[in-house]
């Protein structure tokens, strides 16, 4: 993200700007008429409205600018802060994302030998650390559905995790297939979410 210091106005705030810059052309455009036609005649009241009429003219373009100066700068600074949380999110979705895909790369590898009860120490490398690490930032961003479903995939890992220290090799077969079907369903659920940030950018 670079420093953007160009300055974007809506239809509405350029709208504003001109409509008060053409007010105040209309004052100045009185008062010249004013000093003009009464310039010989020094009446104090012409003076007056005069006067009045400049410092209101003035007053009206010059809130009117700095409303809409404020106004762009505060929302410029919001879509700053959007984006800043965009990346941030995005990059925690990419960490759960390889993460994910360690964990089914790994299940692969390994089932048959798990099946048959052998290397099964290679279960306890199955991760959820990015998870652990990421789910207060990507909450926000996230829909209920999406985080339920990253939750039902972390929680199935754990769960064979459990089951395999605990020596219960009953269903191990099929745990290990439903966990595959949850890895892959949320890779590409994973995948959409980044797209999609990434396209808000």
């Amino acid at each position: 993200m670079g420093n953007n210091k160009e300055i974007k106005l809506s239809i509405k705030q350029l709208s504003g700007i001109i409509i008060s810059v053409l007010i105040s052309a209309l004052f100045i455009g009185f008062i010249i008429y004013m000093i003009i036609t009464h310039l010989l005649n020094a009446d104090d009241k012409i003076i007056a409205i005069v006067g009045a009429l400049g410092n209101i003219s003035g007053g009206v373009i010059g809130g009117l600018v700095a409303f809409i100066v404020a106004k762009t700068q505060i929302s410029s600074t919001m879509k700053n802060e959007e984006i800043a949380l965009n990346y941030n999110v995005i990059s925690h979705l990419k960490l759960l994302k390889s993460e994910f895909n360690y964990n089914k790369n790994l299940i692969i590898e390994f089932k048959d030998d798990i099946i048959n009860q052998q290397n099964l120490e290679i279960v306890e490398q199955l991760s959820t650390v990015s998870w652990s690490n990421s789910s207060p930032q990507i909450s926000s961003k996230l829909s209920d559905e999406d985080l339920i479903s990253i939750l039902n995939t972390v929680t199935t890992t754990n769960l064979l995790k459990v089951h395999m220290k605990g020596s219960r090799f009953e269903n191990i077969e099929t745990e290990l297939e439903n966990l595959c079907d949850f890895l892959d369903q949320t890779i590409i659920l994973l995948e959409r979410n980044i797209n999609e940030l990434t396209l808000q950018d």
